[in-house]
C-alpha cells in the first residue's frame, strides 16, 4: 500500500457486479442490491458508515453515483486487517446543519477571549524557565 496507488473503488470487484440505478429498482430491490455491495465491499476491507438520516435508497444512492466511481482505495488493503470507512455523514446536508448548531451552541457557552497581553503567571507550569 505504501508504495502502491489507488485506484477506484469500483474497480476491485472480481468478478464485475452488475449493479441497476436505484430509480429503476423498488425499496426491497435496492435493500437487497445495498446489501450485496456492502458484503462485497467488506471482503475488500472496505465499510460504509451510515447516518440517522440516510436510507437504504440515499446510501445506495452515494455508493453507486460517488463511493464506486470517485473514492479511491488500495487493492493489497484486504490483505493488512485494516477497514477503510466512507461515511455518509460525510454528504449529509442535514448531518451538516447539525454540526453547525452544535458548533454555535459551543461558541456561545464558550468564555469572552482575553486580549490582554499574558503575563508570566498565566503560563503553564512547563514553560517556565528555571533560571
Amino acid at each position: 500500500i505504501e508504495n502502491g496507488e489507488d485506484v477506484p473503488v469500483g474497480s476491485i470487484f472480481d468478478p464485475p457486479i452488475k449493479l441497476y440505478p436505484a430509480k429503476r429498482l423498488d425499496d426491497d430491490q435496492v435493500e437487497r442490491a445495498l446489501k450485496m455491495v456492502l458484503a462485497r465491499l467488506a471482503t475488500h476491507g472496505i465499510a460504509l458508515d451510515m447516518c440517522e438520516h440516510y436510507t437504504p435508497r440515499a446510501a445506495y444512492e452515494l455508493l453507486l453515483e460517488t463511493i464506486l466511481t470517485e473514492e479511491g482505495t488500495f487493492p493489497e488493503l484486504s490483505q493488512t486487517g485494516f477497514v477503510q470507512h466512507f461515511m455518509t455523514h460525510e454528504y449529509c446536508d442535514a448531518c451538516d446543519a447539525e454540526m453547525d448548531q452544535h458548533f454555535e451552541e459551543y461558541e456561545k457557552g464558550r468564555p469572552a477571549e482575553d486580549t490582554a497581553a499574558d503575563s508570566p503567571e498565566d503560563e503553564p507550569p512547563w514553560l517556565d524557565d528555571p533560571e
